[in-house]
């Protein structure tokens, strides 16, 4: 019933004080109806579902690749090209064991104890961005290498 609204850069909605400041990404496409709010390590985010339609591209490939996934590396391609491991948990293990330790070490609901635990969660917070990152930087390789490929076929 029209009780979300967004307006210079606030957002109002219901059951929160109306005027919350937002950073928008990007414009909203379209009309909503719902907005769901969550809560993050630290981080207040609403998330708001618009309709988009798409039309979809017509493209044309000379060649399919394949890609596989193996121990060694995160993909192999049929031409040789290869992407390692990142091993961000790897990299990040001394400092989560000597958090865990901390942490079990500490009396359960102390202030200290908290803190130990925002530490810990923060630390897994950086270890899934680092692979979120890693996934998006490997898929727009891929996709910006097929456009390539796609251009040199088309012309």
């Amino acid at each position: 019933s029209n009780t979300i609204k967004i307006m210079n850069d606030t957002i109002s909605l219901p059951k929160i004080k109306s005027g919350v400041p937002i950073r928008l990404h990007r414009k909203l496409a379209s009309n909503f109806k719902t907005a769901t709010v969550s809560y993050h390590h630290g981080i207040w985010e609403v998330s708001i579902p618009v309709t988009v339609e798409v039309k979809p591209q017509k493209t044309y490939f000379g060649s399919v690749g394949g890609f596989d996934v193996n121990s060694q590396h995160t993909l192999v391609s049929n031409n040789g090209w290869y992407v390692t491991n990142p091993k961000s948990l790897k990299n990040n293990e001394e400092k989560l064991k000597q958090l865990q330790q901390q942490l079990s070490r500490r009396v359960k609901g102390s202030n200290r104890w908290k803190k130990t635990k925002h530490r810990l969660q923060q630390i897994h917070f950086k270890i899934r961005r680092q692979r979120l990152d890693f996934g998006h930087q490997v898929s727009s390789t891929i996709a910006s290498a097929t456009i390539l490929l796609s251009l040199r076929i088309c012309t």
